[in-house]
């Protein structure tokens, strides 16, 4: 029998598939930044990429473990989490941008991995949020925004459309 496919799963479907695309897609353009134009990124642009390789690596295991209902409800959790800790991240960055002399007495460590390595996660974290003079500078701007900028929207699109991916979905 040929069952006819109704708006709502074709949105579904599609808006489904979108949240790992733009994950990817801004990875891939975050390490094009970096390697083929020499922008090094600094501790917030390494943790904001952490962070969006969390929601891409957590959206695959939601796709591969969702065989009931309360294992999707628990990964749509972690999911939602991870790109709200993106939001504010991302928020903090852009804000530092716009107001530099907020953080010109800090200094940023040179590699998230080494921070780290030495500090207590939530030192690190800390750290991280604080963030430093270098983080404070507008490398990259596209269409009048700083790249800060862009990254904070693209975690509201993410959070939309995983919100609307819950939504619609038939449980």
């Amino acid at each position: 029998m040929n069952k006819m496919l109704s708006a709502k799963t074709i949105t579904s479907h599609y808006i489904k598939w979108l949240i790992p695309l733009l994950a990817s897609t801004a990875l891939l353009s975050a390490y094009a930044i970096e390697y083929f134009f020499g922008v090094y990124p600094c501790i917030l642009c390494q943790f904001q990429r952490v962070v969006i390789w969390g929601v891409l690596v957590f959206w695959i295991f939601q796709y591969i473990m969702s065989s009931s209902k309360y294992l999707r409800i628990a990964w749509d959790f972690v999911i939602v989490a991870t790109i709200l800790i993106g939001v504010v991240f991302s928020a903090r960055h852009w804000m530092i941008q716009m107001n530099p002399q907020s953080v010109q007495s800090f200094s940023c460590p040179p590699n998230l991995w080494h921070l780290f390595k030495v500090q207590t996660f939530v030192d690190a974290i800390m750290t991280v949020f604080l963030a430093g003079s270098e983080c404070a500078k507008v490398d990259v701007s596209f269409l009048l925004l700083p790249l800060s900028a862009w990254v904070l929207v693209l975690f509201l699109s993410l959070l939309l459309l995983h919100i609307i991916s819950i939504r619609s979905r038939q449980v």
